[in-house]
């Protein structure tokens, strides 16, 4: 298992995310920041692209998930094994990007909630 093609496709599912909420989140934070109106106007430029981020999404967290748990880490002859504590240390690292993906991408469903607090 290549260690770095795993942390590489979690951190890409956690951007991925965020830029899949950028259309909805990035109003509510440029405005928490205390920027104008015309600023959050340039985050909506991201919604044509939000189904294709969470598709993207979708493919790096199946990808993770095949990795972390489907494919058994290989430790051979001279090959760099995994400890079982670094393998469960990614699998729970894997979970909390799980989580915290599912929230950005369901922003826009939850928003108005938020906004009328």
């Amino acid at each position: 298992m290549s260690n770095k093609s795993t942390w590489g496709a979690l951190i890409g599912a956690l951007g991925s995310s965020f830029l899949a909420s950028l259309c909805c989140l990035g109003p509510l934070l440029i405005a928490t920041l205390g920027a104008g109106g015309a600023w959050a106007s340039y985050s909506t430029v991201f919604e044509p692209y939000r189904p294709y981020m969470i598709i993207f999404v979708g493919l790096a967290l199946c990808y993770s998930f095949y990795k972390l748990y489907i494919k058994p880490p290989p430790c051979g002859v001279g090959a760099a094994c995994i400890s079982p504590k670094m393998l469960l240390i990614q699998r729970g690292i894997f979970w909390i990007i799980v989580a915290v993906s599912f929230a950005l991408i369901t922003f826009p469903w939850y928003a108005g909630l938020i906004k009328g607090l």
